[in-house]
C-alpha cells in the first residue's frame, strides 16, 4: 500500500509543470548554444534570459501569497533600481540589468515546491546528465587531440563554454550540489554514476586552472560545518576524496600520457601547474580602481552595468568581485543592505534547520554547500554576471527560499491581488524583449569594439562619449575622466 501511495506521489511530481519546465530549460541552455549562430556566451546569455522569464512569469502566476518582509524588500529593490536606474548615464543599459537584477529576485523569492526530496533529487541528477554531456564533448577533444598527436593544450579540450574560467564558476554551483545529494542518499540507484561524475568534473576544473573554484568548495566545508554540522565531516571527507581522485586523473591526462606518447603538454602546463599562482591577474588594481568609483559615487552609484561602461575599468567589464560590483553600480546603502540580509538569512536558515537536524540537514545540505561554494568564488571572480551561473543560482537559492518557506511559521503572509501579480509579469516579458531585440542588432553588427571580458555580450564594454561635456564618470578631485592605467 505505502509502495502504491509512493509511486502515484511521484507520478503526480512528474507530471507536475514546474518539473517539465526546468527539465526543458536546463536542457536546452546546455545543448542549444552549440547549435545557434553567433557567439557561445550570447546564446547562452538569451537562452539565460528566456528561462529566467519563464521560470519568473511561472512562478508569478503560480504564487498568491508572500510574507510582508519578502514582498517589502522586493518592493524596495524595485524603487531604488528606478531611481539608480534613470540617474544612469546610459539609462538603456542599465535598465537590462536593473530587470535582470528584479527579474532574479522575483524568481528566487517567488519559488515554492512542494516535494523537496523530489526536486533535490530531480536536479541533481539533471545537472549530472548535463556536466555528463560537458565531461563527454571535453574526453572527446582529448581523444583527437592524442590521435592526432597534438598539442595538449586545456583551452582546446575543455568545451561547453566561451572560456574555461566560465566552465568552472559552472562549477561551482553544480560540483557541491551533486556531491551533498550523493552522500546523503545512501539508497539512490545511480550514485556510482553520480560520484563518478562529480570525479572526472574534478579532473576538468583542475584543467582549468582557475582558483576560485578552490576558494568555494573550502568555504563551502567551512559553511557546512557551521550550518548542517551532522554532515559536516561526511561532506568533508567526499570533498577530499573526489578532490584526491580528480587530482589523479588530471596527472594521468595532463602530465602521465603526454610525456609516455611524447607530446607537447607546455601549454597545459602553462595553464595549471605552472601557472603563477601567487599573482593576482590584475585584481588587485581593479578593485582599487573600483574603490575609487565607490568613493567618488558613494549614495547612488554609477548605474546598473556601468562598470563595462569605456573609460571606467580598464579592459574588464566587471570588478570581479560581487560586494564591491553592488557598491560601486547601486550606491554603498544598496550594497551593505543587501549583505545584511544576507548575513539575516543565513542566520535564519541555520535556526530553521536545527530545529529539526536529523530531518532538514540532509535536504539543506545541497543548497549550503552549492551557494555557499559559489558565493565565495563571486569575491574574486565574475561569477555572478556570467549567463549560466546566473541561472543555476535562480534555481538553487530558489529551492533553499521554498524550504525556508516551508520551514517556518506561517504568519505574517500576505495575500498579493492576482491583478498585481499578472502586472508584475511585465517585467520578465520586457526583459526578454528587450534582449531579443538588441541581440538581433548585435548579431548585425561587425564593428563591435571590444571581444574581451565579456559583461553581458561577448562584446562586453558598453561605449562611452568621452567628449561628451557632462560626462557622468568625471572625477571631481581631477577634473577628468575616470581611467584605470
Amino acid at each position: 500500500m505505502l509502495t502504491k501511495i509512493k509511486n502515484k506521489s511521484i507520478k503526480n511530481d512528474l507530471l507536475n509543470s514546474q518539473y517539465w519546465l526546468l527539465l526543458s530549460i536546463l536542457i536546452g541552455t546546455g545543448m542549444l548554444p552549440f547549435l545557434m549562430p553567433g557567439s557561445y556566451h550570447d546564446s547562452q546569455r538569451v537562452l539565460m534570459i528566456f528561462s529566467l522569464s519563464a521560470i519568473s512569469i511561472h512562478n508569478l502566476i503560480s504564487i498568491r501569497e508572500l510574507s510582508k518582509k519578502t514582498a517589502i524588500a522586493l518592493t524596495l529593490l524595485f524603487l531604488w533600481g528606478s531611481i539608480i536606474t534613470l540617474k544612469s548615464p546610459s539609462i538603456k543599459w542599465s535598465v537590462i540589468e536593473f530587470l535582470l537584477f528584479v527579474s532574479l529576485a522575483i524568481t528566487i523569492t517567488t519559488t515554492n515546491y512542494k516535494n523537496h526530496h523530489f526536486i533535490i533529487k530531480f536536479l541533481a541528477i539533471l545537472f549530472s546528465l548535463i556536466q555528463a554531456l560537458y565531461i563527454t564533448r571535453s574526453f572527446l577533444n582529448y581523444s583527437f587531440i592524442v590521435i592526432n598527436q597534438d598539442t595538449v593544450d586545456v583551452w582546446n579540450i575543455i568545451d561547453g563554454f566561451s572560456n574555461i574560467r566560465f566552465y568552472a564558476q559552472f562549477l561551482s554551483w553544480t560540483l557541491p550540489f551533486i556531491l551533498a545529494y550523493t552522500i546523503t542518499n545512501n539508497k539512490e540507484r545511480y550514485k556510482n554514476l553520480l560520484f563518478s561524475i562529480v570525479i572526472a568534473s574534478w579532473i576538468f576544473v583542475l584543467m582549468s586552472g582557475t582558483r576560485a573554484f578552490i576558494l568555494g568548495i573550502f568555504s563551502s566545508i567551512i559553511a557546512v560545518a557551521l550550518i548542517t554540522p551532522g554532515l559536516w565531516v561526511k561532506y568533508t571527507k567526499s570533498v577530499i576524496l573526489t578532490g584526491l581522485l580528480g587530482f589523479l586523473g588530471y596527472f594521468l591526462l595532463i602530465h602521465f600520457l603526454p610525456a609516455l606518447l611524447g607530446l607537447d603538454n607546455s601549454a597545459a602546463l602553462n595553464s595549471t601547474t605552472d601557472r603563477n599562482f601567487t599573482s593576482s591577474s590584475g585584481r588587485i588594481k581593479i578593485w582599487q580602481d573600483t574603490l575609487s568609483i565607490i568613493i567618488n559615487h558613494p549614495l547612488i552609484g554609477i548605474g546598473p552595468m556601468m562598470t563595462a561602461m569605456e573609460g571606467v575599468l580598464d579592459k574588464v567589464a566587471h570588478p570581479h568581485n560581487f560586494p564591491l560590483q553592488l557598491a560601486a553600480e547601486w550606491g554603498i546603502p544598496f550594497a551593505v543592505t543587501v549583505l545584511l540580509l544576507l548575513l539575516y538569512a543565513s542566520l535564519q536558515w541555520r535556526k530553521a534547520i536545527n530545529q529539526a537536524p536529523k530531518s532538514r540537514e540532509s535536504l539543506a545540505l545541497p543548497v549550503t554547500a552549492a551557494t555557499s561554494s559559489a558565493m565565495s568564488a563571486s569575491l574574486v571572480d565574475g561569477i555572478i554576471v556570467m549567463p549560466v551561473s546566473l541561472l543555476y543560482m535562480s534555481i538553487i537559492i530558489g529551492i533553499g527560499f521554498s524550504l525556508w518557506r516551508q520551514w517556518s511559521p506561517l504568519d505574517n503572509l500576505i495575500k498579493i491581488p492576482k491583478l498585481a501579480l499578472n502586472l508584475s509579469t511585465i517585467i520578465p516579458l520586457s526583459f526578454l524583449l528587450i534582449t531579443l531585440l538588441q541581440w538581433q542588432d548585435l548579431s548585425n553588427d561587425r564593428n563591435l569594439s571590444n571581444k574581451l571580458e565579456p559583461r553581458f555580450w561577448l562584446d562586453g564594454k558598453i561605449r562611452n562619449d568621452h567628449s561628451n561635456p557632462n560626462n557622468f564618470f568625471k572625477d571631481n578631485s581631477t577634473k577628468g575622466v575616470l581611467h584605470v592605467e
